[in-house]
């Protein structure tokens, strides 16, 4: 996954933020077993108690890819902007497009063609990652974002805050639609999660945070997200095979 790229005097200037260092790890490993347990058949065998515990560690989980989108807000309002982090961050995603590429064209050459070797290295314009993808384009607003972020008094973050989530969070739960048409894996969410990491910081709000009710507010949020879940298998015909969908 990728967050905003910090320099080594970014990094003296800011102080290490262990904190965050271990959000990104707990993160890393809950997309892990998001991916273990999507891609390895457990969902397909519904009515079972291994189904069961598989579907509360994927809503458990299933905040990861959020989580860096935060802390990129939250690390990106204080370092400096250069373009040469992305064009490093391109860099590094070619690397390993056109080396898994290369190892798969070894093993099963049959598999792999021209088209596949271009699609290597154009990863954002043929979409092979779409966090790389989404995140490209957000990056080039980061500039924009974060000057409106210092222009705003705290009343108005939490305000910018509230706003987001009640909009682009809350009324398509409700609606279970994507009503505006932001899906979850676009650019447009990515920056919506980059202003509120960013004004978490920006708001010192982060520092009011008791981290035993963080922890409780997570595990009262897993379990209601799975109640509605289990609501709407029961009473919503469509949702009898119900899978939380997650792009890769």
């Amino acid at each position: 996954m990728l967050c905003t790229k910090i320099d080594a005097k970014d990094k003296r200037n800011m102080g290490r933020q262990y904190g965050i260092d271990a959000l990104r790890i707990v993160s890393m490993f809950m997309i892990v077993v998001l991916h273990v347990i999507n891609l390895g058949g457990i969902m397909d065998c519904a009515h079972s108690t291994n189904y069961a515990i598989a579907e509360l560690l994927k809503v458990a989980t299933f905040c990861a890819v959020n989580c860096y989108a935060l802390i990129s807000g939250y690390v990106g309002i204080g370092a400096k902007y250069r373009i040469a982090n992305i064009i490093y961050l391109w860099c590094q995603v070619i690397f390993y497009t056109v080396t898994i590429t290369i190892l798969v064209n070894l093993f099963f050459p049959q598999a792999i063609g021209i088209k596949d070797y271009l699609k290597a290295f154009t990863p954002v314009l043929t979409e092979q990652y779409w966090y790389f993808t989404a995140y490209f384009v957000m990056f080039f607003f980061i500039p924009f974002m974060n000057r409106l972020i210092n222009t705003l008094t705290v009343r108005e973050m939490k305000l910018l805050m509230i706003t987001i989530v009640a909009i682009f969070s809350i009324l398509q739960t409700i609606r279970n639609y994507s009503v505006f048409y932001t899906n979850g894996f676009d650019c447009f969410w990515l920056a919506f999660l980059y202003l509120i990491g960013a004004c978490i910081k920006k708001s010192g709000l982060d520092a009011k945070i008791r981290k035993k009710n963080a922890a409780i507010t997570y595990f009262i949020s897993v379990f209601i997200t799975l109640g509605g879940y289990w609501l709407q298998k029961q009473f919503v015909p469509r949702y009898q095979h119900f899978h939380i969908q997650e792009k890769h």
